[in-house]
């Protein structure tokens, strides 16, 4: 029994190293736009058992979205902005990279599913990808003047991003850095 259950677990062990190898995860090398495809469930309803309210001060839920995609990099949104008057979104994550889409909304601005979803890697100074969640951990942006505005968490950090070019193209200038264990966060 021993034997033949060192067997399985070799065999096991062995054909999920070979899994490995012919099925790499996606080096980051490239700084090409990775489309992704995105099923979207509207959320109707802000509070549980309460589908009445949608006020909360001066703000009215409209709805909102769960998102769910073909790739595991999508995820861990950390900040938005809102573009074309509310038709498309640049967003970044924790893990490094920008989100590109469309909004596609119902007749009273209600989220209905987002399109044309595309992952691009945020780069480096040096112009590759960031590599490591404690270099590539972006928490939120804004942008003014054409120029993305980017906080990043553990090695905290402020950096500018010209989108003139693309994002693709756009290397970071450093704006700062910030006390050890002190994130920045960009106000709306």
């Amino acid at each position: 029994w021993r034997t033949l259950a060192g067997i399985i677990l070799g065999t096991l062990f062995f054909a999920i190293l070979i899994i490995i190898a012919v099925e790499p995860p996606r080096a980051l090398e490239s700084t090409d736009a990775i489309p992704v495809s995105v099923t979207s469930r509207p959320i109707d309803h802000f509070q549980i058992g309460r589908l009445d309210k949608t006020r909360f001060g001066r703000l009215e839920f409209l709805g909102g979205l769960e998102l769910i995609a073909d790739n595991q990099q999508f995820g861990g949104i950390s900040g938005l902005v809102l573009q074309d008057n509310g038709t498309r979104m640049l967003a970044v994550q924790d893990t490094g990279m920008w989100l590109q889409s469309r909004i596609q909304r119902g007749p009273v601005g209600n989220l209905i599913k987002l399109d044309d979803v595309v992952l691009i890697p945020m780069l480096d100074e040096m112009g590759k990808p960031i590599v490591g969640k404690w270099n590539a951990d972006a928490e939120s942006i804004k942008i003014l003047n054409n120029t993305a505005y980017i906080s990043f968490e553990r090695r905290n950090r402020l950096a500018t991003y010209p989108l003139a070019a693309g994002l693709s193209a756009s290397r970071p200038s450093p704006v700062g850095q910030s006390v050890k264990h002190a994130g920045i966060r960009l106000s709306p």
